[in-house]
């Protein structure tokens, strides 16, 4: 789990595929987390999880 800013991303393996999925950090707040299909317009399904994470931090 990444807390970015008052955002959680969870990275989930399923099938031998990672997929995202986002939602408030806040306890109160958090009810659902939507899956994320891209990030900053990118698809990223095609990379590993470290790439994943690698990605998501480059920014922060």
């Amino acid at each position: 789990m990444v807390d970015i800013g008052g955002y959680v991303i969870v990275l989930v393996e399923r099938d031998d595929k990672i997929k995202l999925f986002g939602g408030c950090s806040s306890p109160a707040d958090r009810k659902d987390c939507d899956e994320i299909l891209e990030v900053n317009g990118n698809n990223l399904d095609h990379l590993s999880h470290k790439e994943i994470i690698d990605y998501i931090h480059q920014d922060y």
